[in-house]
């Protein structure tokens, strides 16, 4: 460089010293170029991010090693990225308006509720197929991707299908009190299939905040006493029935039939006074309302463990519409399976199918659905836009299940119960407003109290209780489960 220069070694012509000089200047450049010859990078890069991050339950279940400050400190200077955030706000708030424009849409479609369902089904085809039609054409879904196994997509539209039969088997059979209480069980399936299927591993910490979470979410949807209420209606019940009727064996044949009367109006009785809820509940219909939680809880652990594995088969992260319209496919001919035993809970015989779906038709579209009856008013705007907001919600509710795993995902979609009641108690139209109850109040305070401990309750925890290795063997909050989209949603 300029003036600088060499001196020449004994014994070394100048041809020999130009030809020493360009070898060394060559390995210089092949150095240099292997490592790009960038500057050292930002400790805030997204490179430097990822190798901080300690993966929280790879498919594998081993924890990845991680780099650089220790985990009590990175754990203390974590932040979610605000693309986290803004992903976690999207669910809410297309959430709360699913929930919010089906109770509307059921004003003119009440009678056609399994109607709406279905045409729901025919629209996630369309649009999803639509969508991953036009990605497919710009080049962001390759062959690869469409052409990959298919049998956990086939899975998945089972555990759907199987679910929606269960739940219309059970909702018919039990206390509309118990549903928003057995619908916890959901998060239940979501840890149990996450450790399971995905060797996930959670601390005590974590599992106090989802059972606080569950708590929070039960008390704010039903009151306390209306819980006591129904236990002691039931217990009551059951009492007089058993102690009536073993007092009917000590009766001659002429008084069984009184016997039996008042048993029936002892019961009813003892109903009416707990608000009519029940006089019995089968637990034959609580199981099975349990177990059609497991299902969909299933599917959201098989799509997150198939973005794992399509991430190490293609080497690139797997399209959100590969997996929804695939999923949707084989779920609406799960229902097609499944359509005699649906008509019959929903009490639709099968020759009167082709009249219902033309009377929901007509319905769907404003008009009268028979000669004589009124129009259905509100359709079909309310419809619309219930499907419009149902099919933002999955696919946002999919793009953070992707981004942050299963449980993570059932986690902030509990919120969505508080904030649902909270926005029926505004004027909206076609609807009377819900009053403010103290159970609202008490519910959502055990849902933050929840949420806090589970993502950071290992804040509250010793320094030293971390195991050796500098790794954590739980879940980090707000962490994903499946590594493959720390390129969207880098933590740092």
């Amino acid at each position: 460089m300029g003036s600088c220069r060499v001196s020449p070694k004994h014994g070394q012509t100048r041809s020999q010293r130009e030809y020493r000089q360009n070898v060394q200047n060559c390995l210089l450049i092949v150095k240099f170029s292997s490592r790009n010859c960038l500057p050292a990078p930002s400790p805030w890069s997204k490179e430097v991010r990822r190798r901080r991050y300690v993966s929280p339950a790879s498919s594998s279940g081993n924890v990845a090693e991680s780099e650089g400050p220790s985990p009590s400190s990175e754990s203390a200077a974590w932040r979610p990225p605000l693309k986290l955030i803004a992903l976690c706000g999207m669910v809410l708030t297309f959430g709360v308006a699913n929930r919010v424009l089906y109770r509307m849409a059921l004003v003119p479609m009440q009678d056609y509720i399994f109607f709406l369902a279905q045409l729901q089904n025919v629209h996630y085809l369309v649009v999803y197929f639509g969508i991953l039609f036009f990605r497919f054409r710009s080049g962001a879904v390759t062959a690869s991707m469409i052409s990959i196994n298919k049998i956990p997509l086939i899975m998945i539209g089972a555990c759907e299908g199987i679910s929606q039969l269960l739940f219309m088997i059970s909702s018919a059979h039990l206390p509309g009190l118990l549903l928003p209480i057995i619908n916890q069980s959901y998060l239940v399936w979501n840890l149990l299939f996450a450790t399971v299927l995905l060797g996930a591993r959670f601390n005590t910490t974590q599992i106090l905040g989802c059972c606080l979470i569950m708590a929070g979410v039960a008390v704010a949807a039903v009151s306390p006493s209306k819980i006591l209420c129904l236990i002691s209606s039931v217990w009551q019940t059951s009492r007089v029935k058993n102690l009536v009727a073993s007092s009917i064996g000590g009766v001659g044949p002429e008084l069984a039939p009184s016997a039996e009367a008042v048993t029936t109006a002892a019961a009813a009785a003892l109903a009416e006074s707990a608000e009519s809820v029940a006089p019995l509940v089968d637990p034959v219909y609580v199981v099975a309302c349990v177990l059609c939680f497991a299902f969909p809880a299933l599917a959201s652990t098989i799509k997150e463990k198939l973005f794992v594995d399509a991430r190490k088969q293609l080497g690139r992260s797997l399209d959100i519409f590969v997996v929804n319209s695939f999923g949707s496919l084989f779920q609406f001919l799960f229902v097609l399976l499944l359509l005699p035993l649906m008509l019959s809970v929903n009490h639709i015989p099968l020759e009167g199918l082709p009249s219902y779906l033309s009377e929901g038709a007509r319905c769907f579209q404003g008009l009268p659905p028979s000669a004589s009856g009124p129009a259905c008013d509100g359709a079909p705007m309310l419809p619309l836009l219930y499907v419009a907001a149902n099919l933002l919600f999955n696919i946002s509710m999919l793009t953070l299940l992707k981004s942050v795993g299963t449980v993570t995902t059932t986690i902030t979609g509990s919120c969505l119960v508080p904030l649902t009641i909270i926005a029926f108690m505004l004027p909206l139209p076609y609807l009377e407003p819900a009053p403010l109850q103290t159970n609202i109040i008490s519910g959502c305070l055990l849902l933050l109290a929840g949420l806090f401990i589970y993502n950071f309750g290992h804040l509250l925890r010793p320094a030293g209780s971390s195991t050796s290795g500098g790794a954590s063997s739980s879940p980090q909050p707000l962490a994903r489960s499946n590594p493959e989209s720390q390129d969207e949603l880098p933590h740092p």
